[in-house]
């Protein structure tokens, strides 16, 4: 079960989310960076990181490449980050003439279990996959999303 987010915690997420590096506020809170991510969503906070000349030329250098996992290490990003960057930069995958990586049976459980209930950015983060590649699997699987509801943490 999730540990749940002290009012002290709470205030330092609003003072730190918005500059601070993805592996201070893991630390920080010792929590998983979609952990806090996902809080600071549901405080409506947003990250204040923009994207220096040098980071342009390494996505530009790498993102044919690398994998979006990769990328967000490499740039100490996120993965939603690294994709609106690219597209807004016109940057495409090399085309590969294997197919993508296969699911193994514990991501297909941990999906079952959480595709209904998990937001996109989460789903993504976890699996490291598109959300195209969440969707499609999630068909295969007949598995339905819940309705998005605002309710108390």
């Amino acid at each position: 079960m999730a540990k749940k987010w002290t009012n002290k915690e709470i205030q330092l997420l609003k003072k730190m989310y918005p500059h601070e590096d993805r592996k201070t506020l893991e630390q920080t809170f010792n929590r998983s960076m979609a952990a806090v991510t996902f809080k600071a969503n549901s405080l409506n906070l947003k990250r204040q990181k923009y994207w220096t000349k040098k980071e342009e030329e390494l996505l530009k250098k790498y993102y044919p490449k690398l994998s979006d996992s990769e990328l967000s290490n490499l740039l100490d990003r996120s993965i939603a980050s690294i994709r609106n960057k690219a597209s807004r930069l016109s940057l495409r995958k090399e085309n590969k003439n294997s197919s993508s990586k296969p699911w193994t049976q514990e991501e297909i459980k941990t999906l079952k279990k959480i595709y209904p209930k998990t937001n996109k950015n989460q789903l993504e983060e976890r699996f490291q996959r598109s959300m195209n590649a969440i969707r499609n699997k999630a068909f295969q699987l007949n598995l339905k999303r819940k309705p998005n509801k605002k309710g108390p943490d």
